[in-house]
């Protein structure tokens, strides 16, 4: 089975909807809400722990752990991510991908239909 296939696999049986519902979820947790973002060590960021480990609990996961961290950066935390926590962040760079390729084939006809 070649990775290509395992990732066909994986994400035949992901629910991306879920995923992205809660993805959403995750934004309410903030220490700067102007910015809209989590600092590594705060309380939004410790709260946000405790969201993602209660719902891992709810779908029935029962080896979950919460691993104590020292903050480093943001770049260096995002190498250590919870594979869901991965997947959700995933799932929506592929939707914004998405977007783009969609706005972006509209844009090419305009600028074609302008050149008629």
């Amino acid at each position: 089975m070649t990775l290509s296939d395992v990732q066909a696999a994986f994400l035949e049986q992901i629910d991306i909807d879920e995923s992205y519902r809660f993805a959403k979820e995750l934004e309410q947790f903030k220490s700067n809400p102007a910015l809209g973002y989590r600092t590594a060590g705060s309380q939004a960021e410790f709260d946000a722990g405790e969201h993602i480990r209660s719902r891992m609990l709810e779908i029935g996961l029962t080896d979950v752990k919460k691993d104590a961290f020292t903050p480093v950066s943001y770049t260096h935390l995002r190498a250590h991510e919870t594979g869901r926590n991965l997947v959700c962040r995933l799932l929506l760079e592929k939707k914004k991908k998405e977007k783009k390729k969609k706005s972006s084939g509209v844009e090419k006809q305009k600028h074609h239909d302008k050149q008629k």
